[in-house]
């Protein structure tokens, strides 16, 4: 069996997976059986993400595919470029951010298949956060920098680095109170103003690097 890579939850009782033998399934999880499995992919699918139109979109190796999940049916493909999808994120606008392995971070019209903006590569992306309140992307980089953008314009907004350079493993925006929520290799969480970048509370948790935040 391939190694599954992805998964999303479409209308409560289905699993969506995407597996490295270039497949992805639809998952009834009230009896455990497949309902359905999509094929079109060159490639290991590496990401899916669930649009406001319930359309499922999967990045793969060279390739974004956008497909009803009722039928099966592929609609569009978008040209993903020479690197592996493994991270997407939709905002408010239905416009898909997505991240590959060569840490370009892109900007789609998901109804048209346009590439709307490529940003600056950055140096070792760990993670992206959409905050939909006031459509910013803020990006973590290995090198324990976070960038704030405005999505809109494409421009970096601020950008703000950990005094030790720790690496940054999550991301979590608390929009309405404008804090960034950042979980570093060193163990601690730290919790920042967006707007300024100022530290306003750190959290020792005395574990050997975080993987995950969830709020």
């Amino acid at each position: 069996s391939a190694a599954v890579r992805a998964l999303a939850i479409y209308k409560h009782n289905q699993l969506i997976s995407a597996s490295d033998d270039k497949t992805i399934k639809v998952w009834n999880m009230k009896i455990g059986g497949c309902k359905q499995t999509l094929y079109g992919h060159s490639y290991p699918v590496t990401s899916l993400v669930i649009n406001k139109e319930n359309q499922l979109i999967s990045g793969s190796l060279n390739s974004i595919k956008i497909w009803y999940i009722n039928t099966g049916e592929c609609l569009r493909t978008l040209e993903g470029g020479s690197s592996p999808i493994v991270q997407f994120y939709m905002n408010n606008y239905n416009q898909l951010i997505s991240n590959s392995f060569d840490n370009q971070i892109k900007i789609w019209n998901t109804q048209t298949g346009e590439c709307l903006k490529i940003l600056p590569k950055f140096k070792k992306v760990i993670k992206l956060f959409v905050s939909n309140e006031n459509n910013q992307l803020i990006c973590g980089s290995r090198g324990g920098t976070i960038f704030l953008w405005d999505i809109e314009a494409g421009k970096c907004l601020r950008k703000f680095a950990e005094n030790n350079s720790s690496d940054y493993l999550s991301l979590l925006v608390i929009s309405k109170k404008d804090e960034i929520i950042s979980g570093l290799s060193s163990g601690n969480i730290n919790l920042c103003n967006s707007k300024t970048g100022e530290l306003l509370k750190t959290f020792e948790t005395k574990q050997n690097g975080l993987l995950s935040l969830v709020y």
